[in-house]
């Protein structure tokens, strides 16, 4: 488990909860959120948890992982968390169970609807032989992977993109997509997210170049304690410029309780 960073503030900490690739352990996003707390659980199936069993790979079960990590680090502290892509119908389903461990929600694109989880809806519905041949060839060539996402493979972003597609087997990838498809297909799961908007601040967060494809209901926008686009970037934001992500949070953050 990754530890946090040294903090003496009072500040509530960051939980950040990572997509369905790889991992939000990155320091470059951390130095602007300097001197709070910033912890980045890797979820089960990935890094020192990627020998978990598929079968116990669900959404409700990474809540519960999660759960237990923040319980670890930081007690009942109340905390912050991010959820990006899949990691947002976690963080969703985390403020639902455990209301009083949260502060704050900052979606990052994360999933609505099966709209949003198109990609995953695909790779569920793959025979698996076929999603262990599709990320087999992402992490062969990692700089056709970016490109395709609209990435220019810089030196750095291709380091980290590579990492981040080892840091899971396909068999994790399938598991973690058929959970979310399955989720967020059902209507007690937007009446759920409707909840969290009312009763807790939830910041919306997206990149510019995939803000349209992003289905955020209209009632979200009006229920949103803020609103931000990300300049120049895409879904994998926090790949491309760790950096400027890392700054956004802090500006996010100061905006929140």
């Amino acid at each position: 488990m990754r530890m946090a960073t040294q903090d003496s503030s009072k500040k509530s900490p960051l939980v950040s909860i990572h997509g369905l690739i790889g991992s939000l352990s990155d320091p470059t996003i951390q130095v602007p959120l300097a001197p709070r707390m910033v912890f980045a659980p890797e979820l089960l199936g990935y890094g020192e948890f990627s020998d978990t069993n598929p079968s116990d790979i669900t959404i409700s079960n990474q809540v519960e992982h999660v759960h237990r990590a923040i319980l670890q680090q930081f007690g009942a502290k109340p905390v912050h968390v991010l959820g990006h892509s899949v990691g947002g119908a976690i963080a969703a389903l985390l403020i639902d169970r455990y209301p009083e461990q949260v502060v704050s929600f900052i979606n990052a694109e994360g999933n609505f609807t099966l709209q949003d989880a198109f990609w995953s809806a695909r790779i569920a519905q793959l025979p698996s032989i076929e999603v262990a041949a599709m990320l087999n060839e992402f992490q062969t060539d990692p700089d056709t992977w970016l490109r395709n996402n609209g990435i220019s493979p810089t030196p750095d972003i291709l380091e980290r993109a590579t990492a981040r597609l080892a840091n899971q087997p396909a068999t994790t990838i399938q598991a973690m997509s058929r959970s979310v498809v399955a989720l967020t297909g059902e209507e007690a799961y937007l009446k759920m997210l409707k909840h969290i908007f009312q009763t807790k601040p939830v910041h919306l967060l997206a990149g510019e170049r995939t803000r349209n494809d992003w289905g955020i209901p209209n009632w979200a926008l009006k229920l949103a304690a803020s609103d931000h686009t990300m300049p120049k970037v895409g879904h994998m934001m926090m790949l491309e410029d760790p950096l400027a992500f890392g700054k956004l949070l802090q500006q996010i953050l100061r905006e929140s309780l």
